[in-house]
């Protein structure tokens, strides 16, 4: 514990610099009064100790799953009987719970011999968690929304006087994905569960460009995502759906965008490599623009992914590089 207040809840956890105190005030707290916290954080400190100190990761990732498996038990059996005393808790552990997640499969992958690659199945265990947020969310009612986490539900979209307007090239990316599902996808059920995916990500991609524009991109602007998705379409990513897998691989570019987050890392790219083994030769076509970002840290969506168009109200608080400026409109190319 004495880890997580002095490193590790100073660390960028998924969120802005504001939100800070949330995680270095508010859920210690809630973690005093409620043992399954405890074990969630004790279990996200370990994985931090993990990725700092490389020569003891078998000792640190033994860690994280002994506290990982205790909160993950207690997780399950309150979801049963939530009460308004656990509501906030429980919030600050299934969130802590999704990123533990992608920092602990991505620790597993880099310790395989041989090809480096992290499962369906682990990703599918990612999105059921981080689904499993949002079930939270709505089961604790308004509790949540009135209470100190309330910061980290809100302010992820884009103002109205900020309109972002994505590239061509990104923007035909998005025409290819539903043409692949129109085509491939047999079933209605299916063709609608997969066309409702590629429409949230697609509305990912635009707040994604726009915040990474003017130097706000958080986790929540991208992972979000997996809180939108259905149970159906998850189980059709289970199941290896060809369709499914391509719209989760383009969803792993969006990822590496976040990179520089020390429990983020690499997940997107060795996400990506699993959903190849994963596709064995089917779709290929549509890995290409996907690969191309992966091999080149996502220039094609840092440079020119995007323009964004902004009015006066938004200029006066909030330019790129945290300039303020008096012009009433502006339109600027999306570039690092």
């Amino acid at each position: 514990m004495h880890h997580y207040s002095h490193k590790t809840s100073r660390t960028k956890l998924g969120a802005n610099i504001r939100l800070q105190h949330v995680w270095q005030e508010h859920i210690p707290e809630e973690a005093a009064k409620h043992s399954f916290l405890m074990h969630g954080l004790l279990a996200l400190s370990a994985l931090h100790l993990a990725t700092m100190r490389p020569t003891q990761v078998n000792k640190y990732a033994s860690l994280c799953d002994k506290h990982q498996a205790s909160a993950l038990a207690s997780y399950r059996q309150i979801l049963t009987h939530i009460t308004e005393d656990v509501a906030d808790a429980l919030f600050a552990l299934a969130t802590i719970l999704s990123i533990s997640s992608l920092a602990r499969a991505t620790l597993k992958a880099s310790q395989m011999e041989g090809p480096q690659y992290i499962s369906v199945d682990s990703i599918c265990e990612l999105l059921y968690l981080t689904r499993g947020v949002r079930e939270v969310k709505e089961a604790t009612g308004e509790r949540v929304n009135r209470g100190p986490f309330s910061v980290v539900l809100h302010g992820h979209d884009l103002t109205a006087d900020v309109q972002v307007t994505m590239s061509p090239k990104v923007a035909n990316i998005f025409r290819e994905l539903d043409r692949m599902v129109h085509i491939n996808c047999a079933e209605q059920e299916q063709r609608k569960h997969c066309s409702v995916a590629v429409t949230h990500l697609r509305s990912i991609y635009e707040g994604m460009l726009g915040k990474y524009l003017i130097g706000d991109l958080e986790m929540g602007q991208v992972w979000r995502w997996t809180a939108m998705l259905s149970y159906d379409f998850i189980k059709l990513v289970q199941a290896h759906y060809p369709p499914a897998l391509v719209i989760t691989a383009h969803f792993t570019v969006a990822s590496m965008m976040l990179r520089e987050m020390w429990f983020v890392s690499n997940w997107g790219s060795l996400a990506f490599d699993g959903i190849r083994i994963a596709l064995k030769g089917e779709l290929e076509e549509h890995l290409v623009w996907p690969q191309e970002q992966m091999d080149s840290d996502n220039a094609g969506l840092k440079h020119g992914g995007a323009t964004i168009e902004t009015t006066g109200s938004f200029q006066d608080q909030f330019l790129p590089g945290g300039s303020r400026g008096p012009t009433p409109m502006v339109q600027t190319p999306l570039a690092e």
